[in-house]
């Protein structure tokens, strides 16, 4: 009879702490990490790090994570049982992007300086594109993002090897800097 009455309480401890030691997904699958690469045009990828245009695209890593519910901090037992994931992607906040580049591009008779933001200098904010239509393949957020065609007429890039420096901030408040060197090549 003993016994049983042991085995009872075990038991319903182990039920209690499964239950207490529940985890609850985040809102969103979170961004890990990040690269930037170069584009050549609206779709196609540049591996081999030259661009004739200023256009780009940010490949984000996503991941889920879990947190435990506050009795599971209590830590009777050391792990947590989740039965759900998020539904939503962590996303770039676009206003939130910065590029620049380490050397001076020209904008009619304007000198944009090195390490100027250009996603958001007034002389070319009016051109930005970027792609709403994100793709989501293998938990991986993929953003391209850049200038309209038409800038180019008035936008002179010379010729020269760049490093760009991008930084942007995700709806789960990460911030990423991604700095990469890209070969520049006008038509």
């Amino acid at each position: 009879m003993r016994v049983k009455k042991v085995l009872s309480i075990i038991v319903i401890g182990i039920v209690v702490s499964l239950i207490t030691h529940s985890c609850f997904p985040t809102d969103h699958y979170v961004m890990k990490s990040a690269v930037l690469f170069g584009l050549n045009n609206k779709e196609e990828l540049q591996k081999t790090f030259s661009i004739n245009q200023l256009l780009f695209r940010i490949e984000g890593f996503l991941e889920w994570e879990y947190a435990k519910s506050y009795y599971a901090q209590i830590n009777f037992i050391n792990s947590c049982y989740a039965t759900s994931r998020p539904v939503k992607f962590d996303e770039i906040i676009i206003s939130s992007i910065k590029l620049t580049a380490n050397k001076d591009i020209y904008f009619e008779n304007d000198t944009i300086f090195a390490n100027t933001d250009l996603w958001n200098n007034d002389l070319l904010k009016d051109f930005q594109w970027y792609n709403n239509e994100t793709e989501r393949y293998n938990h991986n957020y993929v953003l391209n993002f850049g200038f309209d065609d038409s800038v180019y007429q008035k936008l002179h890039i010379p010729n020269d090897l760049y490093t760009f420096e991008l930084s942007f901030i995700t709806e789960e408040n990460k911030s990423f800097t991604i700095v990469t060197e890209l070969e520049y090549f006008a038509k």
